[in-house]
């Protein structure tokens, strides 16, 4: 049998252990850009995968998907203020985003894959998100 003292510290263990996904793996706050297809990371640095959570990129950057792998960017904090980006796909598809600076919903054209999270399916659902947000 395990003395108290034992039982004690595998408890405090198991604790320990159930806690450090959430220590580890913190996301940072806001949302990623877009970028558009290339071959080296975009700060220059000349590697793609660079990060594999928010874990593993410096104080105020995030670890974003990017054509070329994930890097750390600089996070938006807010996708209503995401610009529209249509994606490298052809399809066709009528969209609304938020203009930010107009304080409106605006239709633009998705490609169908790829692009940010300022997109939407309906006036409502763009209104519900963004809507009263940005510059009058």
């Amino acid at each position: 049998m395990a003395s108290g003292g034992g039982v004690a510290l595998l408890l405090g263990l198991l604790v320990l252990a159930a806690d450090l996904p959430h220590i580890v793996s913190q996301d940072r706050p806001g949302y990623c850009l877009e970028l558009p297809v290339q071959s080296t990371d975009p700060s220059g640095g000349g590697s793609c995968n660079q990060c594999s959570s928010d874990a593993n990129c410096p104080p105020g950057k995030k670890c974003c998907g990017s054509p070329c792998g994930n890097t750390c960017q600089a996070p938006q904090p807010n996708l209503c203020r995401l610009p529209p980006v249509t994606g490298p796909c052809k399809a066709l598809i009528r969209k609304l985003y938020y203009n930010w600076g107009k304080k409106r919903c605006e239709e633009f054209v998705y490609g169908g894959c790829q692009g940010n999270l300022n997109r939407f399916d309906t006036l409502e659902m763009c209104q519900e998100a963004c809507g009263g947000q940005g510059a009058p």
